[in-house]
């Protein structure tokens, strides 16, 4: 019985590569087509990209970046012309809501409790929980204060960082802080609301 080899070539049958490294010599094989293919195709793309970018018809990496740019600022126009204007009396209806406090407190528990303490107590920022108000006591003043920050007693803006809803339920959340005299509260600071 006659046994039948494979048809693979044998090493000797190979073309050898005339160097040879550490005592290893390397075949002289041909490429993948995939791998060709593949090369050639990202050959060409640069060819492409290089001649596009210099003919106006590809944008190059700063003319993308300033037309993006300006995609953004379009939407946020369009996103900031459809939010609602609040006045005292819009908000005050929206403060109406019940499950505010439980959103404000939340927020407020990751936003504020470095500056106003745990209870409202005050630390780096005034007391929350007296009648002493250094912004205004309104609930408008109150959101404004939130929305547009203090910037020069070091209190940012949150307007672009805690969306409508949040800074309504902050709002909400203070007005229970009123009153409730934490220990170790902060001394008061600013005009005493009426």
């Amino acid at each position: 019985m006659e046994t039948i080899k494979p048809d693979v070539p044998q090493e000797e049958d190979q073309l050898l590569e005339g160097h040879a490294y550490d005592g290893i010599q390397e075949y002289d094989n041909d490429l993948p087509m995939w791998w060709t293919v593949i090369f050639m195709m990202t050959v060409l793309w640069a060819l492409i990209y290089y001649i596009g970018t210099f003919t106006g018809n590809v944008r190059t990496y700063q003319e993308d970046l300033a037309y993006q740019n300006v995609q953004i600022n379009n939407k946020r126009a369009i996103a900031i012309s459809k939010m609602p204007t609040l006045t005292p009396q819009s908000l005050s209806t929206l403060l109406k809501e019940s499950n505010l406090i439980a959103t404000g407190n939340s927020v407020y528990a990751t936003a504020c409790v470095s500056c106003h303490g745990t209870k409202g107590e005050g630390g780096i920022g005034p007391n929350l929980t007296d009648n002493f108000w250094i912004n205004g006591a309104t609930e408008i003043r109150i959101y404004e204060t939130i929305s547009k920050g203090v910037t020069t007693k070091g209190m940012p803006a949150w307007e672009n960082s805690i969306g409508l809803e949040g800074r309504v339920a902050l709002v909400a959340f203070i007005q229970t802080l009123k009153n409730t005299n934490p220990p170790n509260a902060k001394a008061p600071q600013g005009a005493k609301a009426l």
